[in-house]
């Protein structure tokens, strides 16, 4: 076959278009199938088509499972993490309505590690002389700006590990201002809810999470961004609201179609 010879995808058959092939290991892939995959998946190109439609039928199942994901915590601004407490699943996307994108869930048992980073990058400033050359202060000076990681090791057949950045467009130029504290605050929480879901002979053990100085905290502090506090959690669930859909809700996000609580 020549290199501009009509191509079809082998999942769904359809003709694929100039420049619209995703090459798999023994066939072809049209943007669209490509497209509803994982987005954690990176072995396209080593992946046979029996493979891709396994996975496709994976996606498929989850999407249906969303329907039962019902969040009780968030963390993160741009990309979020979301947890449902009682099914021990969480899921992450960049999308404020959470089912949107069919976003893998992941259930407490696959994860098999969750490791913190705080990045601290900093940059030089610089002053002008009177000719207009930029010079360094004496002693230097530095602008810096912190970035919160969470990386977790996921038993997966489609992937492996996932990194997020918690704090992407928000970063704190501080370690002591007040946005720092509650990013690493939050950082902290969702860790150790992750170690008490993966272990839970750890229950208790405060030395992976500060679990009741988190508590206290939350208790009188004024919750940032999407962070709410767990008693204003307690009052949306009692209180119920009605979303734009007309669904009446007892959680913070609807249940038919997945928005936030305004």
């Amino acid at each position: 076959m020549g290199l501009f010879d009509r191509k079809f995808c082998d999942i769904c058959g359809s003709r694929i278009g100039f420049l619209g092939n995703r090459k798999l290991e023994d066939g072809n892939l049209c943007k669209e199938c490509a497209g509803k995959l994982s987005p954690f998946f990176r072995g396209r190109r080593r992946s046979t088509v029996g493979e891709i439609r396994a996975q496709l039928t994976y996606r498929e199942e989850n999407s249906r499972k969303l329907a039962d994901f019902h969040p009780d915590l968030v963390f993160g601004t741009d990309e979020k993490v979301y947890l449902d407490l009682k099914a021990k699943k969480l899921l992450i996307t960049g999308s404020d309505d959470f089912r949107k994108n069919n976003p893998d869930i992941i259930d407490a048992a696959q994860i098999i590690s969750c490791e913190k980073h705080i990045e601290e990058n900093r940059e030089e400033i610089f002053m002008t002389d009177k000719d207009g050359n930029e010079k360094s202060y004496t002693p230097p000076r530095y602008q810096y700006a912190y970035e919160f990681h969470i990386t977790l090791q996921i038993d997966s057949p489609w992937f492996q590990e996932i990194s997020v950045d918690l704090n992407n467009g928000n970063r704190p130029d501080r370690k002591d201002s007040d946005l720092y504290l509650e990013q690493e605050m939050q950082l902290s929480e969702l860790v150790s809810c992750l170690h008490r879901w993966r272990y839970p002979e750890l229950q208790g053990n405060h030395q992976l999470g500060p679990d009741v100085y988190i508590m206290n905290m939350r208790k009188n502090a004024v919750p940032m961004g999407v962070f709410p506090s767990m008693e204003k959690e307690a009052a949306a669930s009692a209180e119920g609201w009605k979303c734009i859909c007309g669904t009446v809700n007892s959680r913070n996000f609807c249940t038919e179609c997945g928005k936030a609580r305004p």
